[in-house]
């Protein structure tokens, strides 16, 4: 998603509607009016004894935040092979908010080997708002995975770092322009991933036991969002499962707002098993060049080398797009 970032001082003032006031710095000059926040109160000269405040500002307000039309959980033919069952790709592991952020609950975390035998998989860890207000670009930091008797095995797995949380919603807010990306409204769940390592083993016999992290919600400023941002994945096929060949997944991607939007260069997806946890994550890379959506208008994606064993009937889908 594309944010702004706000290099001024006065413009955060601005945001939280304060006027911006700049008297100058041998004390004669007036300070300029603000020029946002709806509740705005009078500025400061900055300097001079005899500077005066700027005005308090009349603009646009960002908050609150409200959800977009960009995810989509659809239910539909299944996806996989249909080698084996979703449990026996998964594990579920101990999940530990190491800095007991009391703004989410924890809903666990497992790790995945959707292909068995495949040398790569995946960590997911589940975490849901519970605080009173949206949390955006929500990301999981300080990731430790560990053994039975806690040691440190990020080396082994090829982890660690951050996860960021990517099945959530995107936000908007009246009057700017661009979706703010990540958002966890109060009350919504969402995961965040990240890749790991396995040896090519059976999943129920890696090492990995638990895992610690911390929680950020890393502000995103003023970040522009469109009301009427309205781009979702509207329906998907699956090509038959192919000896031969990996599974081809297809999605129609659609524009119901009122403005053309831009699809960002990826398109992220989960696979869900039966208890709509993820088992599987991939993305449609949008080729270069692709045209705004106008609105009314679809667009069908391609992503091959689907390589899951297991078999998903429900698929979540999340598109980021953009102000063209």
């Amino acid at each position: 998603m594309i944010r702004k970032t706000w290099a001024s001082a006065c413009v955060a003032a601005v945001f939280l509607g304060l006027g911006c006031g700049g008297g100058s710095s041998t004390g004669g000059a007036a300070g300029t009016s603000g020029t946002a926040g709806t509740t705005g109160v009078a500025g400061t000269g900055s300097g001079g004894t005899t500077g005066t405040g700027g005005q308090g500002g009349t603009g646009m307000s960002c908050t609150p935040l409200s959800k977009t039309a960009d995810v989509a959980v659809l239910t539909g033919p299944a996806v996989g092979a249909g080698r084996l069952a979703n449990s026996a790709l998964r594990k579920a592991i101990t999940a530990t908010d190491a800095g007991a952020n009391p703004a989410f609950r924890v809903d666990g975390a497992w790790v995945v080997d959707p292909a068995a035998g495949d040398s790569l998989g995946f960590g997911f860890i589940g975490l849901t708002n519970r605080g009173s207000t949206p949390a955006c670009d929500v990301r999981i930091n300080n990731i430790t995975y560990r053994d039975a008797a806690g040691t440190n095995i990020n080396a082994s797995l090829a982890a660690g770092g951050t996860m960021f949380v990517m099945g959530a919603d995107s936000m908007q807010c009246t009057g700017l322009y661009q979706p703010v990306s990540g958002c966890m409204a109060p009350g919504d769940s969402s995961w965040g991933f990240l890749s790991i390592a396995f040896a090519a083993n059976p999943v129920s016999s890696t090492p990995v036991a638990s895992v610690d992290f911390t929680i950020a919600v890393n502000s995103p400023g003023v970040a522009d969002a469109q009301p009427d941002f309205n781009v979702a994945v509207q329906s998907y096929t699956v090509d038959p499962p192919d000896a031969n060949r990996f599974q081809i997944l297809h999605a129609t991607v659609k524009n119901q707002g009122t403005k053309a939007m831009g699809i960002g260069a990826i398109l992220p997806f989960f696979l869900l098993d039966e208890q709509g946890v993820p088992v599987y994550y991939s993305a449609f890379n949008i080729p270069s060049g692709t045209a705004a959506l106008s609105p009314g208008q679809s667009i069908t994606l391609d992503r091959d080398r689907i390589q899951f064993d297991g078999s998903a009937t429900r698929i979540h889908f999340v598109v980021q797009a953009h102000h063209p």
